[in-house]
């Protein structure tokens, strides 16, 4: 189990030292300011502790930030004294579905103490239900005076993606194509394949394709979305596009696919973004078109043309001929689901209609939209979308969120068909998580280049004594 510590900076190491006595059994990580905590929040730690007084951020916005950034998280707010500021505190966090708060003095007042709140939940009692793998760290073993370098334990590093690399990072606003960091061997002549799916209609995976491409267009990384979804295309339609000729005029092409494909790619007013149209035409049939072999050909070709390819394919995928080719070859899958009132029962049943695709579940990645702090833990969902997994599958190659996107997503879709992006301006937006995880193994580095500088406080979660145990 791992917790991350985040409290300012002249408290930190008098509670670690005093949790690591209390729970020898979790590995403890810290940071001391806001900027470090947003880039932590990637790691997914199973707990995390967050001081009222933690510097860098204003404490009304951090607790509207927080549930998104760690969906999956048992988060404990540590108020400290209970007066007008603290009370007002409570009150914002129960806003944004944060319920879990120590008052007073550590280990706080009774009866939801710190020890408590390690544990379970304030209002319901309920136990947390947290697995460990065989990825778990091993317990970290007590000491009577840890060092502040054994203080601030590191968590590990989380499953990397499929390839790493050790180059210098990249910046935003990159006018030039990039140079590849390094080309992966198992497909050297092509480019990376992400395919957005989802198990019904109107979730936002159209949304997710754009907003995922724009980010990766928008630090330098060549990028072509292809619109897979052959009865319903509309990623034309973000970007204000109107072609003419569709992908139906590659059908039965064996010759020259890449030339063809090269011809049919539109530009948009992202330098590094084209687009592969979806069917244009109104009577043509998908599925007396295309075998079962000729639109992977296609997406083949493309995949010549840039590094990242994005797919994005229809509801109802399992049930289109042309398409399990096509997943079978990608590299990424990206499965959305929303947090609606049906969706548990949706996300239960959605994983074996992508693993009859023939996809490996190590290649599943969540994308959870509309996520409100209100409503259940997000986890719930994650659990939900698992269960469709065989028991043989190991626990560390089950799909988990990636991105969590809040219950504002209607303003993506908005945006979206002005052929925009809702939050990229934002440096601790989520679309930057994934799209550096892509960018990382398509062969480049991705930085978010809005970071923000850490302020100072003077405010402190311990009394003069520094005592936590009691």
């Amino acid at each position: 189990m791992h917790c991350l510590v985040a409290v300012e900076k002249d408290s930190l190491e008098v509670i670690l030292n005093n949790l690591r006595k209390l729970r020898p059994d979790i590995v403890f990580e810290a940071c001391d300011d806001v900027s470090e905590l947003f880039t932590l929040s990637k790691k997914r730690p199973d707990i995390l502790l967050l001081s009222r007084f933690l510097p860098g951020e204003d404490a009304r916005k951090l607790l509207k930030e927080v549930p998104v950034l760690f969906s999956t998280t048992h988060i404990v707010l540590l108020v400290g004294e209970m007066d007008e500021e603290g009370r007002t505190y409570i009150r914002l966090a129960r806003e944004h579905g944060l319920t879990n708060y120590v008052t007073g003095v550590l280990p706080g007042d009774r009866p939801y103490t710190l020890p408590i709140a390690l544990s379970q939940e304030r209002e319901t009692g309920n136990a947390l239900e947290i697995k460990t793998n065989s990825e778990t760290t091993e317990p970290i073993e007590a000491t009577s005076e840890p060092s502040t370098s054994q203080a601030i334990e590191k968590l590990p590093e989380p499953e990397p993606p499929m390839v790493r690399c050790e180059p210098a990072y990249i910046g935003g606003g990159i006018e030039d194509p990039l140079e590849p960091l390094f080309v992966r061997d198992e497909l050297a002549e092509k480019g990376l394949l992400v395919i957005t799916t989802a198990n019904k209609g109107g979730v936002g995976k159209t949304t997710t394709a754009t907003t995922l491409a724009i980010a990766l267009a928008n630090v330098g990384i060549d990028v072509i979305v292809a619109d897979l979804d052959l009865e319903g295309p509309n990623v034309s339609g973000f970007f204000g596009i109107t072609p003419q000729k569709g992908i139906e005029s590659l059908a039965s092409r064996q010759q020259g696919l890449k030339y063809l494909t090269d011809q049919l790619l539109w530009e948009t007013k992202y330098k590094h973004l084209r687009v592969l149209p979806g069917m244009v035409s109104k009577t043509a049939s998908p599925d007396t078109l295309f075998g079962s072999t000729q639109i992977v050909n296609i997406i083949n070709a493309v995949r010549q043309n840039a590094p990242v390819v994005i797919a994005d394919t229809p509801p109802g995928f399992w049930a289109k001929p042309w398409l399990p080719q096509v997943f079978m070859a990608a590299d990424i899958v990206l499965a959305i689901v929303d947090q609606s009132a049906f969706s548990k029962q949706d996300s239960e049943e959605y994983a074996p209609y992508i693993l009859s695709m023939g996809v490996d579940p190590k290649k599943i990645k969540i994308v959870l939209n509309r996520f409100s702090p209100r409503l259940h833990n997000a986890k719930l969902l994650e659990k939900a979308f698992c269960s469709g997994f065989k028991e043989t599958v190991p626990t560390k190659e089950l799909p988990r969120i990636a991105v969590t996107i809040p219950n504002d997503w209607d303003a993506h879709g908005l945006k979206g068909y002005c052929g925009e992006a809702v939050g990229l301006d934002d440096a601790r937006n989520q679309w930057h998580n994934l799209a550096e995880e892509i960018a990382l193994v398509a062969g480049f580095r991705y930085r978010n280049p809005n970071a923000q500088k850490p302020k100072k406080s003077i405010r402190r979660i311990l009394g003069l004594g520094g005592a936590l145990l009691k």
